[in-house]
């Protein structure tokens, strides 16, 4: 490719990213307030963000079928992003249609993520064939700047716009007008998209099958790192989803102080990733692991202490620093664990599986949080959360201890910034290269890294 068309194609990328942060901070974490706005029950809330990732982790096993179908990685990428603006917009229209609101935002939320997740392979792939290999830390870290700073100002944007509406009396109006913001701002992401030199691959291949992963998974490295994801997740989704209503209906705070909550974990977790990452190439990617996973423990029992704003905003700033680590040194252990040609088909297929924990995660938190005992029912769940997250930190994470992970990538993985969380901060997912010739990694005394389990040796 010939420089100035690689510097138009990165440069466009940026401005895609940008456009898709206004989107992602200024309507899309915003969707499930709405849902609360519209009388939506707080189990169908959770409902709402359990369903549509599960739908959505199993629709995108087919994306290598649709970039065949559509001949070209360009194409499936941007002809669906234009489709996820579109139903963004249908989002905007649910207060039109009248009555009980969880049916067509089920619907249409579940159409949303299963665009959204869709497009996700596609798209790694081609910034693979695009960005050269020289540049990819440093490009991705500095467009991850840009989509941080655009992120939190859609998200700070569409908080003021609500809180005035709000006092207004004309909330719904609010709504519609940040998700159709969101609507057309993915509309200009698609442009960009469309702007970019397209990659000369067709198709999307996958390194194994999924029947295959499940196969062979007891053999492999990785089933000693994956259970305790699952589990660990099983445990968040049980408290998670509910955090928005029981800030908006049982705590009563305003959409400003909502804003102000969620943009706390979410500044937190992206000033102090880069802190963690030396952390993990000072301690070891285990150990570090073993701390993040020990400080998101008990942030949800914590949330029942007190509801007061500036008490919970100090427990968002260690929840986004917990969960900063947490993602980043999980990341950390799949590079070391993971042989490179399967990783990008590894967590594909460990989202599908952790899609199915986190629906059973949410159905059980939802079913005690309508039949509460002993306490109110959100402070049910926020402490039942915590007390399972203990289980796989004391029977699980012990069997990664045999693995003797010494050797840190010098650099930070690449990642792309998807969404917002209110608990977690940033939804980030890693992007994952192929690379046709396998890593070495180092030991401790510079010997190669040991054959995964049950492989032969050199």
């Amino acid at each position: 490719m010939k420089p100035e068309v690689l510097k138009r194609a990165l440069r466009f990328s940026v401005l895609d990213g940008c456009a898709y942060a206004f989107m992602a901070g200024g309507a899309e974490s915003y969707l499930t307030a709405f849902a609360v706005h519209l009388g939506v029950p707080a189990f169908q809330v959770g409902l709402l963000s359990a369903v549509p990732q599960l739908v959505g982790s199993g629709a995108q096993l087919g994306t290598p079928a649709g970039v065949r179908l559509v001949r070209g990685l360009k194409r499936w990428v941007v002809g669906l992003a234009g489709l996820q603006a579109l139903v963004l917009a249908a989002v905007a229209l649910v207060p039109l249609f009248g009555g009980d609101a969880f049916l067509p935002l089920l619907l249409l939320l579940t159409s949303y993520w299963t665009v959204v997740i869709a497009i996700g392979p596609a798209w790694t792939h081609w910034m693979a064939l695009l960005v050269p290999a020289a540049l990819r830390s440093a490009y991705f870290a500095r467009r991850n700047r840009w989509v941080h700073i655009c992120m939190f100002a859609g998200l700070a944007g569409a908080g003021i716009v609500l809180q005035r509406t709000a006092g207004l009396g004309i909330t719904t109006a609010g709504f519609t007008a940040i998700i159709l913001f969101g609507a057309a701002m993915r509309v200009v992401s698609t442009v960009f998209l469309g702007l970019q030199a397209g990659p000369p691959a067709r198709e999307l291949k996958r390194a194994e099958s999924f029947a295959t992963f499940l196969k062979n998974l007891r053999q492999r490295r990785e089933f000693r790192l994956l259970p305790f994801l699952w589990t660990m997740n099983f445990a968040v989704a049980i408290g998670a989803p509910y955090f928005v209503p029981y800030m908006l209906k049982d705590l009563g705070l305003s959409y400003w102080m909502f804003m102000v909550i969620n943009g706390t974990a979410f500044l937190t977790k992206s000033l102090t990733m880069g802190l963690w990452g030396r952390m993990a190439r000072r301690l070891g990617a285990r150990r570090s692991f073993a701390l993040a996973a020990l400080l998101i423990s008990p942030g949800p029992a914590l949330w029942a202490i007190s509801g007061a704003p500036l008490y919970l905003c100090s427990l968002q700033v260690l929840a986004g620093f917990a969960w900063a680590g947490f993602e980043l040194c999980q990341l950390l252990l799949f590079y070391e664990l993971v042989e490179e040609e399967r990783l990008s088909d590894v967590f594909s297929y460990h989202s599908l599986v952790n899609g199915f924990v986190m629906l059973a995660g949410t159905a059980i938190g939802g079913w005690v949080l309508a039949h509460p005992v002993l306490l109110d029912g959100y402070l049910q769940i926020f402490i039942l959360s915590t007390l399972v997250r203990v289980f796989p930190i004391i029977t699980i994470f012990p069997t990664l201890r045999g693995l003797a992970i010494r050797h840190v990538k010098p650099l930070l993985p690449e990642i792309r910034v998807a969404g917002l969380v209110p608990e977690i901060g940033s939804r980030i997912f890693p992007v994952w290269f192929r690379q046709t010739r396998k890593r070495r990694g180092l030991g401790r005394k510079g010997g190669r890294r040991p054959p995964p389990d049950g492989a032969p040796g050199p």
